[in-house]
Parts: C-alpha cells; structure tokens; sequence
C-alpha cells in the first residue's frame, strides 16, 4: 500500500471544500469531507485508478480521480501519492494547474 501525501495546495482546497459546505451544514461538511478522504485511500490499493491528465490535455504529468463534482489530481510517486490539487469540476482547472 502507498503513503498519500497532500501538498499545501490540496490541503487549501479541501479546507476551502468544507468551509463552503459548513456554511449550509457543518455536519454534511464534515460527512463530505470523509467521503473525498475516503475516496483518496482507494488510490493507496489501486494508484491507476485515475485518469492521465495528458488525455484531458492538461500539461503536467499527473492523474485525475474524480469525485462527485470534484477533480482529484495526484502524482503516482516510487513509494506515495502526492495529491496535488482537488478542484471542483467547474473551474478553469488547466488554467490552474499551468
């Protein structure tokens, strides 16, 4: 099984992901934010999991798993994950990640 890192970016977004939702209920907020981590570990068995972010045109040499309405993109290290960004699906994401 693989370690899963998050870089401060992605650790920004999924505070930004809950304090969004906390404004409405911070219950549901906190069961999301379990359900996206829940998600995340499905990669630490299976790192493939996601799709190459070159199929989607995007530049950098990444991956992408996609939740609900939110994009997941990580690198597939030699001994961990790295989640790069969680960005929701709406957003100008290759714009974001150049």
């Amino acid at each position: 099984m693989l370690r899963i890192d998050f870089s401060k970016d992605a650790e920004c977004d999924l505070e930004e992901i809950v304090d969004f939702i906390a404004l409405d209920s911070v219950d549901r907020a906190l069961e999301y934010l379990e359900k996206i981590k829940e998600n995340i570990a499905l990669l630490s068995k299976n790192a493939h999991l996601g799709v190459l972010c070159r199929r989607k045109n995007i530049k950098i040499e990444c991956r992408i798993l996609i939740f609900d309405a939110y994009l997941i993109f990580y690198k597939v290290l030699e001994n961990s994950i790295l989640i790069i960004r969680i960005l929701h699906s709406s957003l100008n994401y290759k714009k974001i990640l150049v």
